[in-house]
């Protein structure tokens, strides 16, 4: 399935903010909430809901995988470098924290 902007942003909360981002991108988004971690590539995105309150509060893209095949992820509001997915190390993390998976497709 394809994601509209609209119904992007509603899943995120963020309105407008994600709208220069998701003009460049997100023709090339498919999918959602399906799967798990181990099925993403490299380039997918992964939007973190950290309160597990419906608003996505921070989003990471996958750079790589580690020996086990799960994802490693690149972000900026710190400095983050082939992090493990998961965040269960950010001061942001709660037992209440949601996940949203963003697999992007190739279409040539």
């Amino acid at each position: 399935m394809v994601v509209s902007k609209r119904k992007l942003e509603l899943q995120l909360g963020c309105g407008p903010c994600f709208s220069l981002v998701f003009e460049r991108v997100a023709h090339r988004l498919a999918g959602g909430g399906s799967g798990g971690a181990e099925q993403l590539m490299a380039g997918d995105v992964i939007c973190y809901d950290f309160q597990g309150d419906g608003r996505f509060d921070h989003s990471t893209i996958v750079v790589a995988k580690d020996q086990n095949g799960m994802p490693l992820v690149n972000a900026h509001t710190t400095n983050s470098r082939m992090r493990y997915w998961s965040y269960e190390d950010s001061s942001a993390y709660t037992p209440n924290i949601r996940y949203k998976f963003f697999h992007i497709i190739d279409r040539k």
